[in-house]
């Protein structure tokens, strides 16, 4: 039975997804035993368990870096955030394209329950860690 995480979005912050097509039904985070669903407005990926390495739960933000689909130049990362507060980091074992950016090793998932995604990955033998800092 797959269990979903819906993405945390802040409440001045749903006004700037609207051009990503963040809208209720398309902004979940769906885990079941072989594969993680994630649907951010117009966007959708899939990545099987077996692909990702470890995790690791990153932030707070700073809310213009945060805000929406970001790619960082030079990096090979996505992120979909609705917020600053933090977000649950995939590191995968293979690079693969998602979206716009051809090589994506890292993909950075801002739902609300981090802890519990976190709690879902590490109860499929996946390894992690929380790094915030504190606020």
């Amino acid at each position: 039975m797959p269990t979903t995480f819906p993405y945390r979005i802040g409440r001045w912050s749903r006004y700037l997804l609207v051009p990503f097509g963040v809208r209720a039904g398309h902004r979940e985070v769906e885990v079941d035993d072989v594969r993680i669903l994630s649907r951010f407005g117009w966007v959708s990926t899939e990545i099987a368990l077996t692909d990702v390495e470890r995790w690791d739960i990153t932030g707070p933000y700073h809310w213009f870096r945060a805000i929406g689909i970001r790619h960082s130049i030079f990096q090979q990362d996505i992120s979909f955030c609705g917020d600053a507060a933090g977000a649950v980091r995939l590191h995968l074992k293979t690079p693969r394209q998602i979206s716009f950016v051809r090589s994506v090793r890292e993909v950075y998932l801002g739902v609300e329950d981090l802890a519990g995604l976190a709690a879902h990955l590490t109860a499929r033998g996946i390894p992690g860690e929380d790094l915030r800092r504190a606020s």
